[in-house]
Order: structure tokens, then sequence, then C-alpha cells
């Protein structure tokens, strides 16, 4: 099974292919995530656990316990960091960063790029995904 995995802020941008490797027919969600920890190079440079990630799969979470089986060959899954695993350090922003929420948020900060442009002030923006 070939995945494609997508990476949205804190994170660094990544959209790539994915293969895991499957061991068992028993594997679950958490083991994937456990997967491309070790396997994705941004996530192992950040030194990210399969706790702080949190998996999409066409706009719904895939749950920790869940069976391997749920995702399919060619499967888009967006890679998000978890809200509980998130904090300033983590995410190398000051504190009183603005910060926009939102799976439209690439629209919402172009929007706040050109507001930025227009009025000639600096905000510093981070993207966080909430739930």
């Amino acid at each position: 099974m070939r995945l494609r995995i997508q990476t949205f802020g804190p994170l660094p941008e990544l959209k790539a292919w994915f293969v895991p490797e499957i061991k068992t027919a028993q594997e679950t969600v958490f083991d994937l995530k456990g997967l491309l920890c070790k396997g994705v190079q941004p996530l192992r440079n950040g030194r990210f656990q399969a706790k702080d990630l949190i998996l999409i799969l066409e706009e719904f979470e895939l749950l920790n316990d869940s069976p391997l089986t749920a995702v399919r060959d060619g499967d888009l899954i967006f890679v998000k960091v978890s809200p509980l695993a998130t904090n300033e350090d983590q995410m190398d922003t000051e504190p009183g960063a603005s910060f926009i929420s939102g799976v439209g948020s690439s629209l919402c900060l172009l929007f706040v790029q050109f507001v930025i442009q227009k009025k000639g002030r600096e905000l510093r923006v981070k993207l966080v995904e909430k739930f």
C-alpha cells in the first residue's frame, strides 16, 4: 500500500508518497503514526511521536484504535500536530503571535498577508489547526 501524505503547520509543508511497512493485519492507525514519525524526515527531525499527531482522511480524524485497513491504497492523509503537543518551543514562535485555524487557512493566510502589506504593518502569523 502507498499513501499520499500532506503536512500542515507547525510542521514544514510536505506533499509526498509514503509506503508504510505493514507487518501484520492487526496494525492500527496509531502504528501508522509511529511509522510516519520514523519514516518522514520533517517528523523525525522534529522528534515527534505517534501521540503528537492527528491523521485526517476525507475531513475526518482517523482514531488511534482503528485498524489500518480503514486506510486504502492511494488515500490522501493530512498530517497535523495535535493541539496538546504544540507549544511555543515546538512551534518556534514568539509570544503574542497570531493564530489562524481551519482547513482553508491558506486562503486566510493570503488575505492576512495582503492586509498586512496594504497597511504596511509587520505581523507574525502562524498556522495551527485546532479541533
